[in-house]
């Protein structure tokens, strides 16, 4: 998380892999689907989350919905 954009945008990976979204912006961001929540993640921090079922996951960050990122899961 960068300038108010997911870096990359899509990202694709295997069932059991983990994804982490790091914050490197000034501003608080979330990772939010309709199945899974980071919660916020302030500057600096970051949040992982292991994905075990194959699919298109899109996401948004609550405070700035106009970021947007998809996970897909082979």
């Amino acid at each position: 998380m960068r300038n108010l954009q997911f870096y990359p945008v899509t990202i694709e990976v295997k069932s059991g892999d983990v994804v982490e979204w790091k914050n490197d912006d000034l501003v608080p961001h979330t990772a939010t689907s309709a199945s899974f929540d980071s919660g916020t993640i302030v500057s600096g921090q970051s949040w992982r989350h292991t994905f075990t079922h194959a699919g298109d996951f899109p996401y948004i960050c609550t405070f700035h919905p106009q970021m947007k990122g998809v996970v897909i899961v082979k």
